[in-house]
């Protein structure tokens, strides 16, 4: 089965196989991350792949996924803690 539209995919998601595949961006808004795996472990296939949709939504995780090509000192920061240990990094190179 071949599914094109997010309408389609939420109508049909229990129907799903594997073998099955999903073509276009997945628009579920919290779940997105959860689906994605889920699609993944029950043997959909999804195109865009999972890891180009993540790396299209968000910046971390393409800090994270390109970090050997990114600049000297370039933090992923996710929580105020690494914030905070990112100024004092900072702070401390910068003396």
């Amino acid at each position: 089965m071949f599914i094109r539209t997010n309408r389609e995919l939420k109508e049909r998601y229990d129907e799903l196989k594997a073998g099955d595949c999903f073509i276009g961006m997945l628009s579920f808004k919290t779940l997105k991350h959860r689906a994605l795996i889920d699609l993944l472990e029950r043997g959909i296939q999804v195109f865009p792949s999972a890891l180009s949709q993540t790396l299209a939504r968000s910046k971390v995780a393409q800090a994270l996924a390109f970090r050997q090509w990114m600049i000297p000192y370039t933090l992923i920061i996710t929580r105020r803690v690494d914030l905070m240990s990112a100024i004092n990094t900072y702070n401390q190179k910068r003396a």
